[in-house]
C-alpha cells in the first residue's frame, strides 16, 4: 500500500546521523598516519561581472588542482595550476538577460565551486515576451532538460552531476554546493566546533530556527549561494521547496521500475510526461549507503521541528516527505520556473 508521511521524527534522522565517537576515531587515526590531508579552498565563492567584465578568485591548496566551467560565455586562465593562486575569469558580452554558471575548482577527489553572475546588456533590445508555455512540453534550461508535469513548477530530467535520467549524480550536504569525501557534521559547512556552547552537532552558523542548536536567524529556506541546483547549473534552476516537493508527492503517479541498469521511480504528471528518479542512496562519512535500494532527495526546506534536519523526500518501497540530517549527502533533483 503507498504510504504519504510528512512528519519529522528522531527516528528518520537516525538512520542518516552520524556517532561522534567514530568521527573522533577516524580524526586520531588520520592525524597519526602521517599523511598531509589535501586541501583546497575557493574565496570568494560568488562573483558579480558587469555586462562586457572580467572578475578573479584565489585558490587555496597544497597540491595540483584543474579549473572547468561548462559555461560557453565564460573562460578561465590558468586552467590547472598547483598550490596556492589566483584565476582570472571573463565573460563575453551578455545579452539583454542576467545570467550565471558555475566554475569548477577540482583536487583529489574534492571539489569547489564558484558561482559567476553576469548583469544583462541594457544596451541590447529584449526579446519579445514570450506567450506562456503550453502544458505538456518539454524543453531545456541553461543547457539542462526539463518537463512539465503539469504542475507550479517544471522538473529537470536528470539528477545534478548526472549524465543522463538512470544516473544518481552528486552527492551533497544540505547547503553545500560541493561533493567531498567526508559527510559527517564535522566537514559541515554551517558548524562551529569552537563555540562554547557546542554539542555534538557542533553549533550551527546559519539556517537555525531555534535556540540551543546555534545562531537562530530564522532562515529556513536556501539562499542561492548556498543552493547546490541554482550553483551548479546556474540561471533559473534550483532545489524544489517541501510544498514543490510534496505537490510531486501527491499529484504524480508513482511506480517501481528499473532504467538504465537502476532502480528507481517512474514519475508520470496528470499530462502523461514522466521523470525517472533513480535509488542513488546517501552518502555518510564516507561510505555510499543503501544504493540501488532506498533513494534520497533533499529539498531547500529546513526542518520546521529540529534545525539538526532538513527536508527530503525518501524512497523506499512507499514514497514520503520527512527530515534527515543535514549533514548527510544526497541527491539533488533540480526544480525551474520560467
Amino acid at each position: 500500500m503507498k504510504m504519504k508521511n510528512i512528519n519529522f521524527t528522531i527516528r528518520n534522522l537516525s538512520y542518516l546521523w552520524i556517532v561522534p565517537f567514530v568521527s573522533l576515531f577516524i580524526a586520531c587515526s588520520s592525524s597519526d598516519d602521517g599523511d598531509e590531508v589535501t586541501t583546497l579552498e575557493v574565496t570568494p565563492t560568488s562573483i558579480s561581472l558587469d555586462s562586457n567584465g572580467q572578475g578573479s578568485f584565489i585558490i587555496t591548496s597544497n597540491t595540483l588542482w584543474v579549473v572547468n566551467t561548462d559555461a560557453s560565455w565564460l573562460s578561465v586562465s590558468p586552467k590547472n595550476g598547483k598550490g596556492n593562486g589566483t584565476v582570472t575569469v571573463s565573460a563575453t558580452t551578455s545579452s539583454n538577460q542576467e545570467r550565471s554558471a558555475a566554475v569548477t575548482v577540482s583536487s583529489e577527489g574534492l571539489t569547489r565551486n564558484v558561482l559567476v553572475k553576469q548583469s544583462a546588456n541594457s544596451s541590447v533590445t529584449p526579446d519579445p515576451t514570450p506567450g506562456p508555455t503550453p502544458s505538456g512540453t518539454k524543453g531545456s534550461h541553461q543547457g539542462h532538460e526539463w518537463v512539465d508535469l503539469g504542475l507550479s513548477v517544471y522538473w529537470a530530467t536528470t539528477n545534478v552531476g548526472a549524465n543522463s535520467a538512470s544516473a544518481y549524480g552528486s552527492y551533497f550536504a544540505w547547503g553545500e554546493t560541493s561533493t567531498k569525501t567526508t559527510y559527517n557534521f564535522r566537514t559541515y559547512k554551517f558548524t562551529d566546533f569552537s563555540n562554547p556552547s557546542a554539542s555534538y552537532w557542533g553549533y550551527f552558523t546559519k539556517y537555525c530556527n531555534k535556540s540551543g542548536y546555534g545562531d537562530v536567524d530564522g532562515k529556513t529556506i536556501l539562499e542561492p549561494d548556498d543552493d547546490a541546483a541554482t550553483v551548479n547549473w546556474g540561471g533559473s534552476w534550483r532545489m524544489p521547496t517541501f510544498a514543490e516537493m510534496n505537490e510531486l508527492l501527491n499529484n504524480c503517479t508513482w511506480e517501481q521500475t528499473s532504467e538504465g541498469g537502476h532502480k528507481g521511480y517512474l514519475v508520470t504528471g496528470t499530462n502523461g510526461n514522466s521523470i525517472f528518479l533513480p535509488l542513488g542512496g546517501a552518502k555518510d562519512e564516507s561510505e555510499t549507503l543503501s544504493e540501488d535500494e532506498i533513494g534520497y532527495y533533499w529539498t531547500s526546506t529546513l526542518s520546521d521541528t529540529s534545525p539538526l534536519g532538513a527536508m527530503r523526500l525518501m524512497l523506499i518501497g512507499w514514497e514520503e516527505i520527512s527530515g534527515s540530517g543535514r549533514q548527510s549527502g544526497l541527491c539533488v533533483r533540480p526544480v525551474y520556473k520560467p
